[in-house]
């Protein structure tokens, strides 16, 4: 997009893609390392699939930064440099005439934005337990094969009928190295095979087969989402200090606030299409855990990406407000 911007002011595609990547270098720096310092703060403070989660993260950004700063722009300059590319960036989603007076809708965006916000908090906060997965709360999941496909409520409707079977959640789930679904049943510790029984015995025209079966006992899954609150705590915190330090505290503090923003009402609207809809567990479990991360990363990439910009016109007309 600096190269298309360069190209636009009269410079040849050589002196566009060195103008380009030398002004979208600190933008690219910053946005990366603010996600880096989540990363080597969930690997510190982390445990289990939180640590795997941080180092993981971790190096995809190291990999991102050399694929965009060096391999790219070398292989950009060997393609412009030997003539085999000799025209680009012409093509635009965007017209280059587009006028949208954002700041005009300030107050109705932030308003809309806040009222979703405050929902989704009460969302989860009434869901309480039933959102939260048995990575964070101990308990068995048993997965099993099929040949009829059952209603969620009637799965669920189970546990009404034999209240000693405790609180079961249901969800079909498809096997990515298969491409086969199957059954997911999370229940209380020891009860899953109780479970599966019961729904032999009541729906024997489904088929169900046992798979397997995982256990996390309270004490693992405790200290998991102590480790995981710590960790995200101290990496919003970083990230504040880290764009205060490189812009200003206004900007540090309104970075927090979106990406806190961002992260809350992904979160609700997937339990909330979860809990009513059906789509997906509405459950939050460690693999959320990633999921969120990366809505940390795009929020906090963009979020810099519009203050480096502030920045520059503020460089270029210090006047202006």
């Amino acid at each position: 997009e600096r190269m298309r911007e360069e190209l636009k002011l009269g410079k040849n595609l050589l002196s566009a893609l060195e103008s380009g990547y030398s002004m979208a270098f600190s933008t690219i720096v910053d946005a990366n390392l603010t996600t880096l310092i989540t990363a080597l703060i969930l690997w510190y403070f982390g445990s289990g699939p939180v640590k795997g989660f941080g180092v993981t993260l971790a190096v995809g950004i190291l990999t991102t930064m050399f694929c965009a700063l060096i391999l790219c722009r070398a292989l950009l300059e060997i393609l412009v440099r030997t003539g085999i590319f000799k025209n680009g960036f012409k093509f635009s989603i965007m017209k280059e005439d587009t006028k949208f007076k954002f700041l005009n809708y300030a107050k109705l965006s932030c308003g809309g934005a806040l009222i979703v916000f405050i929902a989704s908090i009460a969302f989860i906060a009434y869901q309480g337990d039933k959102c939260v997965g048995i990575d964070f709360t101990g308990g068995e999941v048993i997965s099993a094969q099929y040949k009829e496909k059952l209603p969620i409520n009637s799965i669920l409707g189970i546990s009404g009928e034999n209240p000693d079977l405790g609180e079961i959640q249901a969800a079909y789930q498809k096997d990515i190295a298969t491409g086969g679904e199957y059954l997911s049943l999370q229940t209380e510790a020891d009860k899953g095979d109780a479970v599966l029984a019961a729904l032999e015995k009541k729906y024997p025209q489904a088929g169900l087969k046992f798979m397997s079966k995982q256990s996390i006992g309270s004490a693992v899954s405790d200290s998991i989402v102590k480790d995981a609150l710590v960790a995200c705590f101290w990496s919003m915190i970083a990230i504040m200090l880290y764009v205060a330090f490189r812009f200003e505290w206004g900007y540090g503090i309104g970075a927090l606030v979106s990406t806190l923003h961002d992260v809350v009402i992904t979160i609700g609207i997937y339990v909330f299409i979860g809990k009513v809809f059906g789509i997906g567990t509405g459950q939050f479990s460690a693999p959320m855990v990633a999921a969120i991360l990366m809505i940390v990363g795009y929020s906090i990439n963009d979020t810099i990406v519009v203050f480096d910009r502030i920045r520059e016109e503020l460089q270029l007309k210090p006047d202006m407000s």
